[in-house]
């Protein structure tokens, strides 16, 4: 089970972005930082979405991200970073300095979604969204309350 949740947190982030050339993509495989800043929700994950799971993704214009993970609990726990997004390669840090764990994320963007995938071939995938002011609030609760995360999606 371990295992799995170290997958998913992995490939969670793992915004991977293969560019096909198609519409709401550039052609180039080099996605830019407007494309994908923004806020996403996880639809889908290549090894299937368990209804445990859901996650949030806020990635910022100042290169940092919010990430709202529930996995196997009630609550949303909030965890923060910094990423740099390099060609269509997206690699980056924790606030508490543990790398993103699927890095280099390979992003491609087609529409509405973000596409995120490992190395080892895991895929993420994201729809733009807001995220609910519910979860930003009650992540914000759980912070106040304790900050160790046993799992990181991303």
């Amino acid at each position: 089970m371990k295992k799995f949740l170290a997958i998913f947190a992995f490939v969670a982030l793992a915004l991977t972005l293969n560019s096909c050339g198609e519409k709401g993509s550039n052609g180039g495989g080099a996605e830019s930082k407007a494309q994908i800043v923004g806020e996403w929700h996880l639809v889908a994950w290549s090894e299937g979405k368990p209804e445990y799971l859901d996650v949030y993704l806020n990635l910022k214009s100042n290169s940092t991200f919010d990430l709202y993970q529930r996995i196997e609990s009630h609550e949303y726990k909030k965890l923060t970073g910094r990423y740099l997004l390099s060609g269509n390669k997206l690699t980056g840090k924790y606030d508490d300095g543990v790398a993103l764990g699927g890095e280099p994320y390979v992003v491609e963007i087609k529409g509405e979604q973000l596409r995120m995938t490992t190395a080892s071939g895991d895929t993420s995938t994201y729809e733009k969204c807001t995220i609910p002011s519910e979860i930003i609030a009650a992540s914000a609760e759980q912070a106040a309350v304790r900050s160790e995360v046993a799992f990181r999606f991303l």
